[in-house]
């Protein structure tokens, strides 16, 4: 079933508008087709009554329930350098089931918080886009920066991913009873010894993703989606 993001308007109608509206006529949705729809209320099965000037109108047939995955993700990725970089991060973690992103600033990351801060809105677009290709039903929420240094352990299970220093090998890990994790990743070139020793007092616990070194984005795909399918 296709699936759109659209906006509730009256009563139990939903209204689909612009790119969405674009994608729409793009896939020749006719009038009683069954479509879901995400709005800021929810996920509704719709179905389509037709084009009223700008809008796709459809009747809310009924709620679309789910229940939430656990354990949560909560992804601390340290902003690359390259900060484009971000949207497949982005992308690529959505997809893999994370529940929040948090950009982080590091010694090495990219540092410019207002520039980070102007790129919220894109980000939350790719997560928006990513989550009706996916299948999820909750979008990944994309939180605004913090500095390495704020961090403190605040979930079930608290990760930082070093690959260049000695850690717990991610297929180790037991999750039986964790509903939350935290999970820092770092920027290219990784952590200093200074931050990681840092995170470890905190009561960060070292992990190593083996055989390889991965590239930042894929090191945070790889990262979620096996701590994701280890329940």
């Amino acid at each position: 079933m296709e699936r759109f993001l659209g906006k509730k308007i009256y009563g139990q109608k939903v209204a689909i508008e612009g790119q969405e509206l674009k994608h729409l006529k793009v896939k020749r949705i006719k009038a009683g087709e069954l479509l879901e729809v995400l709005t800021q209320e929810g996920w509704f099965l719709c179905k389509f009554e037709g084009f009223q000037k700008d809008l796709g109108i459809c009747q809310i047939v009924e709620r679309i329930e789910y229940t939430p995955r656990f354990p949560t993700i909560t992804l601390y990725q340290c902003t690359p350098v390259h900060l484009k970089t971000m949207e497949d991060v982005i992308v690529g973690v959505s997809q893999a089931g994370a529940h929040r992103l948090v950009p982080v600033i590091s010694e090495r990351s990219f540092r410019d918080k207002k520039t980070i801060l102007e790129k919220l809105p894109r980000w939350e677009k790719l997560s928006l886009e990513s989550l009706k290709q996916c299948g999820r039903r909750e979008p990944l929420i994309v939180d605004h920066p913090v500095e390495l240094s704020k961090l403190e352990t605040t979930s079930d299970l608290n990760l930082v991913l070093d690959n260049y220093q000695e850690g717990l090998k991610i297929k180790d890990l037991r999750l039986e009873g964790v509903k939350s994790i935290s999970l820092v990743v770092g920027p290219e070139g990784g952590f200093s010894s200074k931050e990681v020793q840092m995170l470890k007092d905190k009561g960060f616990i070292a992990l190593r993703l083996e055989p390889y070194t991965y590239r930042l984005e894929a090191a945070s795909l790889v990262a979620v989606a096996i701590l994701t399918n280890l329940v």
